[in-house]
């Protein structure tokens, strides 16, 4: 009967594993998008499309997550269906961890019973189906303490290994997870049986699962520039805790309102705690999954910033392997329920009816939330018309920018590889810059911008946003506020052309004016068109000076091209890069005919670059004069 029964145990399992999987699978469109899948989803295509992570695709996660993104990619081709099915292949192997877990803890029927509160748990409902790396790295975490349970009750010395790789796998998916390491610790260094077995052997036995736990993150470092992994993985983070200031109030309000959110799971993983406790040969594996359970809540108090919708979903394995472990101890004690005589046993069969009274009450609820997260939200009209518009207007191979890169991936457009990710926390804490963003624009000659007014570029970057509405033109809109932004080309809106060098490889092929007469007091509006011939040495400033007929200079303006946001050393050959100034005439301006002359000099030696005219000869003061005159009024 108990072979029978075990059997029956497994079936359930498996047969609950397809069900989920067929489910959800059948209603990925259900996840409402959020803004870091589309990050991770562009961060794979990139990678997909052969540029190299941490050195030019910029990611904020260990790189196990997008790798597999990537590779699911490269075999089933890009999609946002693939990046949500890979997810769901994570989850479903986080509910076999849940199963196996519980199962170790309390025999059969608590493994079914885990999956079923995990997988209704409308967060991890949700979670599952969309490409973010909470859930898969709680998933994986929940593995290798599911295999380090079983570890204790089986003889060999591989088992260490599979541990320490699975838990690895979780750390190289999202280095939160990393406090799992501690948990699985005690599990391989306390494994009952081991009495008579020497401590030697049972330390030698941990330190070969974190021996092998180790090893993937150190051939991480081997294969990836272990510099840019580390200060995107780990300094980045540290620094957004800095920039969003962390704080332990809102920390604990958030974390409270969730277990409120999910009262029913609370309740039976309490239960569970409880009745575990109170059997000595439990004991020990309860307190365990108890300290898994806090370290992980702990890492979350101090983190920051703190996102709970999808971060908190870690802490929900060790609820539900709990809550299954009561589910599984309440009905057998029910089955057994005559020798259920003394005081402690009938205390701990309370507890456990109590508890499934208090999620039996909560579960209507389950039910009803998990019901409207099946259909998911669709597109707006304006993002539809907004991948309208890239898939129609611009070219397959060609580059656009965008600080939501979902709209970007469903067009099949590519971005610029350091802008696959353009997020808040970048932004405010430097990691992406306005003269990053600029020069990503120029250099992959972006042939459309998208700009929202409560988007991060125009929050967190507005001097990126004029720089742009000066360089390029509206396009469309694609919703209230909601702007696209194509190239110029400047070839044809140039009004006068001069094609003059100066040194170290810089030529002015022309320049605008606003206007040709002026007024003393007013400012005169100069956009140069720079190109650079070959790669340039260092960061010139540019000067304008507006000079009489005795080279008397009555108004100037010196500066860093672009306003310093693309310095000429990072200038690429072939591109032209429009530069504006606006030049102040003095109020006590003679009025008269003024010439304006410009060139580049080198900020710390003020030495100016030798200037060229169109015949090839040096020009006087190393200075290009400008063939439209000036007349002041």
């Amino acid at each position: 009967m108990k072979t029978s029964g075990n059997t029956l145990n497994w079936i359930a399992i498996a047969a609950l594993l397809v069900i989920f999987f067929a489910w959800q699978v059948a209603h990925l469109g259900g996840f409402e998008r959020d803004y870091d899948e589309g990050a991770h989803l562009m961060e794979a295509r990139m990678i997909q499309e052969g540029y190299k992570l941490y050195t030019e695709v910029f990611s904020a996660h260990p790189p196990l997550f997008v790798l597999s993104i990537a590779s699911a990619f490269k075999l089933f081709g890009a999609s946002v269906a693939i990046g949500r099915t890979l997810i769901l292949v994570y989850a479903t192997f986080g509910l076999l961890g849940v199963a196996l877990a519980a199962h170790e803890l309390r025999g059969s029927g608590a493994g079914p019973a885990a999956i079923f509160l995990l997988a209704l748990t409308p967060n991890f409902f949700h979670w599952s189906r969309g490409a973010l790396a909470d859930l898969p790295s709680a998933c994986l975490a929940t593995l290798s303490v599911a295999l380090a349970l079983r570890y204790r009750q089986r003889k060999g010395r591989f088992w260490p290994a599979i541990v320490g790789l699975i838990a690895a796998a979780g750390f190289l998916t999202k280095v939160i997870v990393a406090t799992t390491l501690l948990p699985v610790s005690l599990l391989v260094l306390l494994r009952p049986g081991a009495a008579n077995r020497p401590w030697r052997q049972r330390i030698g036995n941990t330190i070969l699962m974190l021996t092998f736990a180790g090893l993937p993150a150190l051939l991480c470092l081997l294969l990836f520039d272990p510099q840019a992994m580390i200060d995107q993985t780990i300094v980045f983070h540290l620094r957004g805790g800095e920039a969003y200031q962390w704080n332990l109030a809102e920390n604990t309000a958030a974390l409270a309102s969730y277990f409120r959110e999910n009262a029913g799971l609370v309740a039976l993983a309490i239960g569970g705690s409880i009745v575990l406790l109170a059997q000595a040969r439990l004991r020990k594996q309860a307190a365990i999954l108890i300290l898994w359970f806090l370290v992980m809540g702990l890492s979350l108090l101090t983190h920051s910033p703190l996102f709970p919708k999808h971060q908190f979903v870690i802490l929900l394995p060790p609820l539900a392997i709990l809550g299954g472990a009561l589910v599984a101890d309440t009905v057998e004690r029910c089955r057994k329920l005559r020798e259920q005589s003394g005081l402690g046993r009938r205390s701990l069969l309370i507890v456990g009816l109590c508890s499934l009274a208090l999620y039996g009450l909560h579960f209507p609820r389950i039910i009803e939330m998990d019901r409207q997260l099946i259909p998911g939200p669709k597109l707006e009209e304006p993002e539809q018309r907004a991948i309208r518009f890239l898939e129609t207007s611009v070219a397959g191979d060609a580059f656009v920018i965008t600080d939501d890169q979902y709209l970007a991936f469903v067009a099949d457009r590519l971005v610029p590889p350091s802008l696959a990710d353009t997020s808040w926390k970048r932004l405010h804490t430097g990691y992406l810059t306005v003269p990053e963003l600029v020069e990503a624009t120029i250099e992959y000659e972006a042939q459309a911008v998208l700009l929202r007014s409560d988007g991060r570029f125009v929050s967190a970057a507005p001097e990126y946003v004029n720089w742009l509405r000066e360089n390029y033109r509206l396009a469309a809109w694609y919703g209230e506020r909601r702007e696209i932004y194509v190239p110029v080309d400047f070839t044809e809106t140039l009004q006068h052309w001069l094609r003059v060098s100066l040194g170290d490889g810089v030529t002015l092929l022309g320049y605008d004016l606003s206007t040709e007469e002026i007024e003393p007091g007013d400012s005169l509006r100069l956009s140069l068109y720079w190109q650079a011939t070959s790669d340039v040495r260092e960061d010139y400033k540019v000067f304008t000076h507006l000079a009489d007929g005795q080279d008397r200079i009555w108004g100037q303006k010196d500066s860093q091209p672009v306003e310093g946001l693309y310095p000429t050393s990072h200038w690429q050959p072939g591109r032209i890069i429009r530069d504006a100034y606006d030049i102040a005439v003095p109020d006590d301006t003679p009025a008269g005919q003024y010439v304006l002359f410009v060139g580049m000099y080198a900020p710390d030696s003020g030495e100016r670059l030798p200037a060229f005219g169109e015949n090839g000869q040096r020009l006087l003061a190393d200075r290009i004069p400008l063939d439209q005159s000036i007349t002041v009024r």
